[in-house]
């Protein structure tokens, strides 16, 4: 992509911002052009998402009943009981409704959208999210996050994410359109503008509409716009988009040098020990010095005496104590569902972890960056307002409890935890507790406190480089790939076969960029100590496997055949060969 359409791209949408704050202040002078534009972009979003939603007409009536439909095989047939989490401005309201009529019949319009002198919708209330929580009776709940994504004159625009709590939770989003207007004609005009602006994409003669539409629709941007992203990002101070904008370019190309200075100037505004080395490991590698060493282990924070919200909250999803700021809790008791509300920020960070998952109950965190531990607290980004982290627990048997937290991301407002994504797909773990403990969180815990008690004594020891490696191991089994990578760089040193085989696993799970450079030398040790591939043998299999996978990745295609042809003389790793080589030919149909 060409520098000029990064900058095209940012202008027009910058102009779409500031036009709908002068039109909602009573200015009307590109009121319309205004409108057009954003009911483009969003409705791109709407036709070219991978989960197809009804249309909301004016006049249909937009409840969870008719939401359900869409999205449940069954339209959530089996609903009994749902509880209601509004977050707004002002605090919060919470409230159960009882049987599948009251269910079915709950207005999310009504809630989350205002009312003209008319009676007719026109904007979107104070009101940021909804959270609710349906319960079909001796089934499987489920959880809807909405927010009003962006309400214009001609419609509105809600993000749904969802956790469905079973044997295997699963969360995922959906954007879902209300009509405020008769669009029939915009939507015939907006077909013929689709398809005009698809193919100037394909012939690279596209308008600056064209390109913004066409943008739109895919939801993935290209590293180039990252780069023009982030640079914007730091000329307005807002550091923490910056650093995430980086960051998702500095993880897949070592091409990046305009951006070490400003990337080096964001990290400045920011406080997060493990991250930061991290990136700023990335960008001495990508400048071709050494790699860094590691000081993160002097910076570590002491884990709390027991499994806390905070602990959790922290290790799983670096949410910082100070930027959650209220939560409301729904807990079933006997065969009633009773609230609570709780606002001291030291108390909810303390809170045990076993004692709001005893069971059948819902957890609603009141989340800003408003408040975070970014050093500078006039950042100006974005994602610096309220947003909500959804926290659901489901009874097991023998005493198990499953456990399923959820971060609702949004493009453009997102909370950026997941440095590679690039859609709404929400942040999302799941864990089982048994006996108020959960063992890969426990075990991270436990193994943190020795590390800090070694460091303390002036002890590190080789037992100290291992619970390097069970900690890193342990991100790895959550899929955390980049928190792993620091402790598993350092326990690579300890030159365990095992140890290796995880880094080697963090670094080309998660993307980044070294990781075939690290093959490569591995691969070279253990040729040099092991020449007639007798004793390191399996691990020699190993290595060229990630290998032959990070060359696809990259769309190497003939060095990956190469390595894989070499695998297919080896009856321990002929068949994944065989299927990785039928892929690359699937691919290249495809091109």
């Amino acid at each position: 992509m060409k520098t000029s359409r990064i900058i095209a791209f940012l202008s027009a949408v910058l102009a779409a911002s500031w036009s709908l704050s002068a039109q909602q202040s009573g200015a009307t002078a590109s009121a319309d052009s205004t409108d057009i534009e954003l009911f483009r972009i969003y409705e791109a979003k709407i036709r070219h998402q991978p989960i197809p939603t009804k249309r909301f007409s004016k006049g249909d009536a937009l409840t969870v009943g008719a939401l359900l439909e869409t999205i449940l095989t069954d339209g959530g047939a089996s609903a009994e009981t749902m509880t209601v989490n509004a977050i707004h401005k002002e605090g919060e309201d919470s409230y159960v409704i009882t049987g599948k009529g009251g269910v079915f019949n709950f207005d999310i319009a009504e809630a989350m959208l205002e009312k003209d002198a008319n009676g007719e919708y026109n904007d979107r209330k104070s009101q940021e999210n909804l959270v609710l929580t349906i319960h079909n009776g001796s089934e499987a709940s489920l959880v809807l996050h909405i927010r009003c994504h962006r309400c214009t004159q001609c419609a509105a625009y809600f993000r749904v994410s969802l956790i469905a709590v079973g044997e295997e939770p699963f969360t995922s989003s959906l954007m879902v359109v209300y009509d405020l207007e008769d669009n029939a004609e915009r939507l015939a005009e907006l077909a013929i503008f689709e398809e005009e602006a698809i193919d100037a994409w394909n012939n690279n003669t596209e308008s600056i509409d064209q390109y913004v539409y066409v943008s739109s629709c895919r939801e993935r941007f290209t590293l180039d716009f990252y780069a023009g992203s982030g640079l914007n990002h730091v000329q307005h101070s807002e550091w923490f988009d910056a650093y995430t904008d980086f960051s998702r370019l500095m993880t897949f190309t070592r091409d990046s040098v305009c951006i070490y200075g400003p990337m080096l100037t964001a990290l400045e505004h920011l406080d997060n020990p493990i991250e930061k080395n991290y990136f700023e490991g990335l960008i001495a590698w990508s400048e071709g010095k050494d790699y860094l060493e590691d000081d993160f282990l002097t910076k570590m924070k002491t884990p709390d005496k027991d499994l806390t919200v905070g602990y959790t909250l922290e290790t799983l999803f670096n949410v910082p104590e100070n930027s959650v700021t209220g939560m409301s809790l729904f807990q079933k008791k006997g065969k009633k569902y009773t609230s609570s509300t709780l606002d001291d920020q030291g108390n909810i960070w303390s809170t045990k972890i076993s004692d709001i998952c005893s069971g059948d109950a819902t957890a609603v965190f009141r989340y800003s960056r408003d408040c975070s531990d970014l050093k500078d607290v006039s950042d100006s980004s974005s994602s610096c307002w309220a947003n909500t982290i959804v926290l659901r627990s489901e009874p097991l048997d023998k005493g198990a409890t499953m456990v399923s937290i959820m971060i609702p991301n949004f493009i453009g407002d997102d909370d950026k935890h997941d440095l590679t994504l690039k859609s709404n797909t929400p942040v999302f773990q799941t864990f089982t507790l048994r006996n108020g403990k959960q063992s890969i969180l426990n075990e991270i815990h436990d193994e943190t406190i020795k590390i800090l008690e070694a460091i303390k004594a002036d002890k590190v020891t080789k037992e100290t480089l291992f619970s390097c490696y069970n900690i890193g191991y342990d991100f790895n089994d959550f899929g955390l790939y980049n928190k792993s990578i620091p402790f598993l760089n350092v326990a690579r040193y300890t030159l365990d076969k095992q140890c290796i085989i995880e880094f080697i696993n963090g670094l080309v799970n998660s993307g980044d960029p070294r990781a075939l450079e690290f093959i490569d030398a591995y691969l070279a040790q253990v040729l040099q100590q092991d020449p007639d591939g007798t004793t390191l043998r399996d691990l020699n299999r190993f290595l060229n496997r990630r290998k032959a996978y990070t060359l696809i990745e990259l769309d190497r295609l003939e060095e990956a055949k190469n390595v894989l042809r070499t695998l297919l003389w080896d009856p321990e790793t002929k068949e994944y060969a065989e299927g990785e080589l039928e892929y690359i030919r699937s691919l290249e149909e495809d091109q």
